[in-house]
């Protein structure tokens, strides 16, 4: 029978967050251009980029072959 380890692991990143149009709020990863959001809030836009850094994560596995286990990373996000 196959052993199963969880490593967990944290990851520390600084978030930008600028209002935008309407008093939209733009949240993005300076050190991940890709990872970019905009939502009502700025409660809701870290919300939504957390789950663009998960999907950036989660893609940035598959093109590399690796498999990726987003439940086993913290991110604290600073702003």
């Amino acid at each position: 029978m196959p052993t199963v380890v969880t490593v967990t692991r944290e990851l520390q990143l600084m978030a930008e967050y600028v209002t935008v149009e309407d008093g939209w709020v733009q949240a993005r990863l300076p050190g991940l251009p890709a990872v970019l959001t905009v939502a009502p809030s700025r409660a809701e836009a870290e919300s939504a980029l957390l789950d663009a850094l998960a999907e950036y994560l989660l893609a940035s596995a598959g093109s590399s072959g690796g498999v990726a286990a987003p439940d086993a990373l913290r991110v604290r996000l600073s702003a």
